[in-house]
C-alpha cells in the first residue's frame, strides 16, 4: 500500500519544482489569446508490484486554438536500492524496458509519453485525440460505456486514438461516425459507431424529426489476454459486439427535455437489448431510466470504465458455451445535479438485474461521480467511484471489485496545488503488496500556467 507523503517530501518536491520552473516564471503573456502553455509537476509515492517508489512527473501542456498537446515525462525512483544500502537516486528500470513484457508492450511505454495530442473536442464536427483518452461512450452506452484506456497506469501506459467526424464537414449534416482505439500499438480494443439522421433530408423543416438518429456500433477486443506477462503461457481469443440503436429527442426545452433510446445487440452468441429515456429537468437535474433485456451471459456496457482491469473475467463469460449468467430483465437508473453552467455536478448511476445473480459481473453496479470546476472557487475537485458486485450496503465501503479516483486542487495565482488518490481492485492473477488484492497510489501535483 502507498503511504502518505511526509512534510520533508513535500518540501523537497517544492524546492525541486521551483528550480525546474524558475527560468520560465517571468515569461511574457502571449499576444495571441488562443495560445496557452502550462507545466504540471507531481511528486508522490506509488506501489508497483510489492515495491514502493517515489514518483516525479513533469507534464508540459500546450494548446493553440483547437490543437492541444500534452507530454508525460514522469518516472519512478528509490532513494535506497536496498535496505541499509547507499543513499542515492535509483531509477526504476522497468519504466524504460520491462523484461516481463513483450516488445510491443514495451513500445507502449514510449508512445504513451505523449499524454495526448488533440484537435477539437468531443461533439465538434471534427474531433481527434491520441494518447490518454477521456471517458469514451458510443451512442447510448449499451456497448461502449465510459471506456478508459488509462485504468492500469502507471504500470501499463497505452496510447489510444479517438476519431469523430460529422457530415457537416462536407456540407452533408445527415450523419457521421465516432470511433476509438484503446492501444494503437496493439490495435486490440476498438470500436466505431456510424449514424444517420435521414428525416432532415427526407422531410426538411420538421424540427422533431431532424435530430432522430439510427446508428450501428461494432466494438471488439482482438486479444483479451494482451496484458498477460510474457513469462506466462499465452492464451488466445477475441470478442466482437455489434448492435443497432435509435436515439429520438422527445422533448426539447430549457425547463424539461427528454431523449428516448433503444438498442438491440449481439455480444458474440449472446443477445441483449434495452429501451430507455433520459434528459434534463428544471435546468439543473439530470435523470435517466432504462429497462434491459439480457440473454444468457450477456453483459450490458461490455466496454466500460473498468474494462482494462476485467478483460479476462469478461471474456471467460463471453466465450463460455455454458450458462454462467442466466438471462434476465435488468434495469438502470441515473440521477445527477449540475448547476452554474456545469461548474458543479454530482450524481450516480446504479444498474443491476431484477433477479439475484451469483456472478460479480452481473450483480448491481454503482458508478458515482462529482466535479467542481476551477474558477467558481479557488478549489477544484473531481472524483469517481465504481463498485461491482454490490449486493449489500456494507459493501459500499469495501475496496473489493472497486475502482476509485479523486483529485482536489487549490489555485492561487498561476499555481494549482493538488492531492490525487487512486485505488483499483486487482484482476485475477495480479498480486498486490502485503497480500492485498488492491493497489492504491497518492501524490501531490503542482501545476503552473505559464501563458
Amino acid at each position: 500500500m502507498s503511504r502518505i507523503l511526509s512534510i520533508p517530501q513535500i518540501l523537497s518536491g517544492g524546492i525541486l519544482l521551483f528550480v525546474l520552473i524558475a527560468p520560465t516564471w517571468g515569461a511574457q503573456e502571449s499576444s495571441d489569446p488562443q495560445f496557452s502553455a502550462s507545466l504540471s509537476a507531481a511528486l508522490g509515492t506509488e506501489t508497483i508490484g510489492d515495491i514502493n517508489y517515489q514518483s516525479l512527473g513533469l507534464l508540459p501542456d500546450f494548446s493553440y486554438g483547437p490543437l492541444g498537446v500534452g507530454i508525460d515525462l514522469s518516472f519512478h525512483f528509490r532513494f535506497y536500492e536496498k535496505q541499509g544500502g547507499e543513499f542515492g537516486i535509483y531509477p526504476r528500470a522497468e519504466d524504460w524496458w520491462d523484461q516481463s513484457l513483450t516488445s510491443t508492450q514495451n513500445l507502449d511505454k514510449y508512445l504513451a509519453r505523449i499524454a495526448y495530442l488533440r484537435w477539437g473536442r468531443k461533439g465538434d464536427p471534427l474531433y481527434i485525440q491520441a494518447g490518454l483518452l477521456p471517458s469514451t461512450t458510443l451512442g447510448s452506452g449499451f456497448i461502449v460505456n465510459g471506456y478508459n484506456n488509462g485504468a492500469l497506469r502507471p504500470a501499463r501506459r497505452y496510447i489510444g486514438l479517438a476519431f469523430d467526424a460529422s457530415g457537416e464537414l462536407i456540407g452533408f449534416p445527415y450523419g457521421g461516425f465516432e470511433s476509438f482505439v484503446g492501444n494503437v500499438s496493439a490495435f486490440d480494443v476498438l470500436g466505431v459507431r456510424t449514424y444517420v439522421k435521414p428525416f432532415d433530408l427526407l422531410v426538411p423543416g420538421e424540427a422533431f424529426l431532424k435530430e432522430i438518429q439510427f446508428g450501428f456500433t461494432a466494438s471488439a477486443d482482438t486479444n483479451p489476454y494482451a496484458q498477460t506477462p510474457a513469462i506466462v503461457p499465452r492464451k488466445s481469443g477475441s470478442v466482437l459486439v455489434m448492435g443497432m440503436d435509435t436515439i429520438v429527442p422527445l422533448v426539447t426545452g430549457d425547463i424539461f427535455s427528454a431523449v428516448a433510446t433503444a438498442d438491440a445487440v449481439a455480444q458474440g452468441a449472446h443477445l441483449g437489448g434495452s429501451i430507455g429515456v433520459g434528459g434534463k429537468a428544471f435546468v439543473f437535474l439530470r435523470w435517466g431510466l432504462q429497462n434491459r433485456f439480457l440473454g444468457d451471459n450477456f453483459l450490458p456496457g461490455y466496454f466500460d470504465r473498468g474494462y482494462e482491469i476485467n478483460r479476462v473475467s469478461k471474456y471467460l463469460i463471453y466465450s463460455s458455451s455454458s450458462t454462467v449468467i442466466p438471462g434476465t430483465i435488468g434495469w438502470l437508473a441515473s440521477l445527477g445535479i449540475s448547476v452554474l453552467d456545469d461548474a458543479l455536478s454530482v450524481g450516480a448511476v446504479l444498474s443491476g438485474p431484477w433477479t439475484a445473480q451469483s456472478s460479480t459481473m452481473a450483480q448491481p453496479q454503482l458508478e458515482g461521480y462529482a466535479q467542481l470546476k476551477d474558477g467558481l472557487l479557488p478549489i477544484g475537485a473531481q472524483a469517481f467511484y465504481v463498485k461491482n458486485g454490490l449486493t449489500s450496503l456494507a459493501e459500499l465501503v469495501s475496496p473489493e471489485d472497486a475502482l476509485i479516483g479523486a483529485k482536489i486542487g487549490y489555485t492561487f495565482g498561476a499555481v494549482t496545488l493538488s492531492v490525487i488518490y487512486d485505488l483499483r481492485y486487482l484482476s485475477p492473477g495480479e498480486q498486490g503488496s502485503n497480500g492485498n488484492q488492491w493497489v492504491s497510489t497518492s501524490k501531490v501535483e503542482t501545476a503552473v500556467k505559464l501563458f
